[in-house]
């Protein structure tokens, strides 16, 4: 399928295929890469460096070549290769049980911020983690493998996440709210309840690419995050 897809064909346990074109030249930007699971039973997803052996991704040392969540239970502590978990997972905001065959969705959906060394994984459904990998690694590769033999994934998109140029800032807020520390920081002082805040620049321009923005709580009890018009 113009190399689009990768079959096991029943011939290798803990093996699995990167991408021809590398991300993160330089170890900079943010890249989405979308991968389908048509057929398997545990996977692997994530990026390898490009001297991996497609093999023995049943490892988990700081050394290896290749960096992974497994789909099995507890994926985030095994079978990981050189990825290591980039906070404490737990069951209620990672995953409970498996996302083995198409528990939790079919559509693999990697964010690799370069800069951070780090991958987040979600499927159509929902979040499965974030895992780092090591800080000496710069250009990186998508990459996919399965502990069983029974695997077919299909390459769906590998994207550049643009960087909003220029400052961004809070711009709108309900009277009594107060925004400080040139725009970023916006303080509710007690003054609303159900009330917000939102961006100064507009993003989704013409209805395409990819956008993601990051948001510190320094305080608050019941949160709300998402976008608006």
């Amino acid at each position: 399928a113009g190399g689009k897809v990768w079959n096991q064909n029943n011939r290798c346990h803990w093996c699995g295929a990167r991408t021809n074109t590398p991300i993160c030249k330089n170890g900079r930007g943010m890249v989405k890469f979308i991968v389908r699971i048509d057929a398997g039973t545990h996977h692997q997803v994530g990026i390898a460096r490009k001297g991996w052996n497609l093999h023995h991704t049943h490892r988990s040392h700081g050394n290896d070549q290749f960096a992974m969540l497994y789909s099995h239970t507890h994926g985030w502590n095994r079978h990981r290769g050189a990825a290591r978990p980039a906070f404490t997972p737990r069951t209620t905001t990672w995953w409970h049980h498996t996302w083995d065959r198409h528990h939790k969705g079919r559509m693999l959906k990697v964010t690799v911020d370069c800069a951070k060394r780090t991958f987040a994984v979600r499927t159509e459904r929902q979040f499965l983690g974030i895992m780092r990998y090591p800080r000496s690694w710069t250009t990186v590769y998508p990459a996919v493998a399965g502990q069983s033999k029974d695997h077919r994934y299909r390459l769906i998109s590998v994207k550049n996440i643009r960087e909003s140029s220029g400052a961004v800032r809070w711009v709108r807020a309900p009277g009594g709210t107060s925004i400080t520390n040139g725009g970023k920081v916006w303080r509710q002082n007690r003054r609303c309840h159900w009330c917000g805040t939102r961006a100064n620049r507009a993003m989704c321009k013409g209805h395409t690419g990819v956008e993601r923005f990051t948001v510190r709580i320094i305080s608050g009890s019941h949160h709300q995050v998402g976008i608006a018009r």
